[in-house]
């Protein structure tokens, strides 16, 4: 997993107002873009500045944008991730009916929280919300835990990857 770090100026409610700061940054030449956040509570915009390479250049654009009149805080934008994965039989996440057989899951988490996306080979995808939870020691195969249901339905709880301490974990608070 990876993670690009950069400086977030804001976070707006409406596009255009995040749009139009992104411009603004645009037109004093740093690279600004502006990402879609907040799936649970609404929508919201955050701008950001970089992505950077080093925290030296971080730092460098930090007071620069500082003594332009913006306040800058660090952001690392989610650790992402992809493995290949073959689901055994009919699962659910919630509502969510997740593909059967063999797909990619891939993922941006944000400490713990992740944002999980199951691909099957048609180009299907289902996006689902979860949680990474440390077991401590290193899985030795990939596995997934799920309660069967009375109506013979399955509901997904975690997704154990081989050579992983953590789990995905869905549905637990």
């Amino acid at each position: 997993m990876h993670s690009e770090k950069y400086l977030k100026i804001g976070k707006f409610k409406e596009k255009l107002l995040a749009d139009q700061t992104t411009l603004h940054l645009s037109q004093l030449g740093f690279s600004a873009s502006v990402i879609q956040g907040g799936r649970l509570f609404g929508k919201s915009y955050q701008v950001l500045v970089g992505p950077f390479e080093t925290d030296l250049e971080a730092e460098a654009i930090h007071k620069n944008l500082t003594s332009r009149g913006f306040t800058p805080r660090s952001y690392e934008r989610g650790k992402t991730g992809k493995r290949d994965f073959s689901l055994p039989t009919a699962l659910k996440v919630g509502g969510t009916h997740l593909p059967v057989g063999y797909c990619t899951i891939s993922w941006e988490s944000y400490s713990p929280n992740a944002i999980v996306k199951f691909e099957d080979g048609t180009g299907t995808s289902v996006t689902v919300e979860g949680k990474w939870v440390n077991e401590g020691a290193k899985y030795p195969y990939n596995a997934v835990v799920y309660l069967k249901n009375k109506d013979g339905s399955g509901t997904l709880l975690e997704i154990r990857f081989n050579h992983m301490e953590q789990a995905l974990v869905f549905g637990r608070g």
